[in-house]
């Protein structure tokens, strides 16, 4: 996803920057001024900065020979003379589901990117084609077809009234496998108000997984961009990366535990490909589904866990004071519900809800950088989660009851109910198991009594009185009679 960027046609020293960083770029001050100076007739078209849209050229001369990766977009260069009515079709145009920006060109007409599926520089020719086709045949236009070159450059104006759609789907043809998932993320409201919107993301397998842990952070930074390191160069036992903080220990406690992943230790790759196959972020957290079987659907934790959520109701807006500190908190809930989601996919959801629900949204480059700087501290085992995660009076809270991803019930009190009825059920198995542990340990040839019981397991006689079922007052009791047949038998006799 790197574009390439000169300061003008004569340079041959390029500079890069992440596709994400373009509308940033069409409303810097350099280009402001440059633009400027251009309109005013105090430089010519040919000395305004110019971008290659479709890849990452080498320093040197501006060839497809010398383009080593593909960004991943398609621009069209919609012509005025060829289009006259452009003015009046734009807004459709920008409206249209594969639509990523659009902005207008120095002398007239527009630019309009399409993001793909493009993997190989080779398939560049025949995207162009489709996405030409595509574009023409439904808004009747003309597209310019020199942009088929992927070496093909544009002269890059100020336009602060440019189009963005960070959430726009991606292009993609279909050749036999499913190259695209369209991911469809449900928000739920307080008030059952329910909105959706597409993720575009790649499909990739598990090893790409653990490589992009460490690959997306250490990378992804601002012009000039590091080389991108190729993942036939993987070490896993030097780069640092979500398995490595599994093995080690760290958010033990708190997230890679035996009731969220409850296999996490043996088969960690299990939960690389789940996220892969996931079809959208938890908002709150959930526990690994095999915890449900025998068609149960609630299920109540020992002990309990720390847990987050992420509520947006309809009238939730992100005032411009707090944007910074409400989209880092928020990235910091979906990284602990989601910790093997891509960083690039938490990105996506921060992107979209500042959106969706800042008054005035922040620029891309700053949301990148919130959800950079907390990703990477993750991947160091030093994130604090402490301030998201639910507190009460008494400091972190704990939830004991959780519901299986199928369990579906519109009545939010007959939910309550029955999770009140689980953790009912669970605290006594829970406090039952523990009486069972006692008594065994009391088992040293003294009577067992309640405040035995009590004393050694920290409860009061009532609480241990109130759990007790007629099994385990039975089991204790046949001790006692056996210990006291043995202190019989023990006895001399006297003849």
């Amino acid at each position: 996803m790197i574009i390439t960027y000169y300061p003008n046609i004569e340079s041959y020293t390029p500079s890069y920057f992440l596709l994400w960083e373009l509308p940033s770029l069409l409303i810097s001050g350099t280009t402001k001024e440059s633009f400027e100076k251009f309109k005013s007739g105090k430089i010519t078209k040919e000395q305004l900065p110019i971008i290659v849209a479709s890849g990452q050229v080498e320093p040197g001369k501006k060839t497809n020979q010398n383009v080593k990766l593909h960004s991943g977009l398609i621009l069209l260069d919609l012509d005025k003379k060829d289009n006259p009515d452009i003015e009046r079709k734009i807004r459709d145009i920008n409206n249209d589901k594969f639509t990523y920006f659009s902005f207008r060109s120095p002398n007239g007409g527009y630019k309009v990117g399409v993001y793909t599926s493009i993997r190989d520089i080779k398939e560049h020719s025949e995207y162009y084609d489709a996405i030409s086709n595509y574009y023409s045949s439904k808004y009747s236009i003309s597209c310019d077809n020199r942009c088929r070159n992927i070496c093909r450059f544009c002269f890059l104006p100020y336009d602060e009234n440019s189009y963005n759609n960070p959430c726009s789907e991606k292009f993609t043809l279909k050749k036999g496998t499913n190259d695209l998932l369209i991911f469809k993320r449900e928000i739920s409201k307080r008030d059952n108000n329910v909105s959706t919107t597409n993720y575009p993301i790649s499909s990739i397998d598990s090893k790409s997984v653990k490589i992009n842990t460490t690959r997306c952070v250490s990378n992804f930074s601002v012009n000039p961009l590091p080389k991108i390191r190729d993942s036939s160069t993987y070490n896993n036992e030097t780069d640092f990366n979500i398995d490595s903080l599994i093995q080690k220990g760290v958010y033990a406690d708190i997230i890679f535990n035996s009731y969220r992943y409850k296999y996490i230790m043996s088969i960690p790759d299990l939960y690389y490909q789940s996220y892969i196959e996931q079809k959208s972020l938890d908002y709150f957290t959930k526990i690994d589904e095999s915890n449900f079987s025998d068609n149960k659907s609630s299920y109540y934790v020992k002990g309990g866990i720390p847990v987050c959520q992420i509520r947006l109701s309809k009238t939730f807006k992100i005032k411009t004071g707090s944007r910074n500190r409400t989209l880092g908190s928020i990235s910091l809930k979906l990284i602990f519900n989601n910790p093997f989601a891509l960083h690039e996919r938490i990105q996506q959801e921060i992107l979209f809800l500042n959106e969706k629900y800042c008054e005035e949204p922040l620029f891309q480059k700053e949301c990148r950088a919130i959800v950079k700087y907390n990703y990477d501290r993750f991947l160091t085992g030093n994130l604090d989660f402490s301030k998201v995660i639910r507190h009460n009076k008494n400091g972190i809270s704990r939830q004991f009851v959780f519901f299986s991803q199928d369990f579906k019930i519109d009545d939010i009190n007959e939910k309550h109910k029955i999770a009140c009825q689980e953790y009912s059920i669970g605290k006594k198995d829970s406090m039952r198991i523990i009486i069972l542990n006692a008594i065994d340990k009391l088992k040293d040839g003294i009577k067992i009594t309640i405040p035995r019981i009590a004393k050694l397991t920290g409860y009061n006689e009532k609480t241990i009185d109130r759990n007790l079922t007629d099994s385990i007052r039975e089991q204790y009791k046949t001790y006692n009679k056996s210990i006291k047949l043995k202190d019989r038998s023990n006895i001399p006799s006297f003849q």
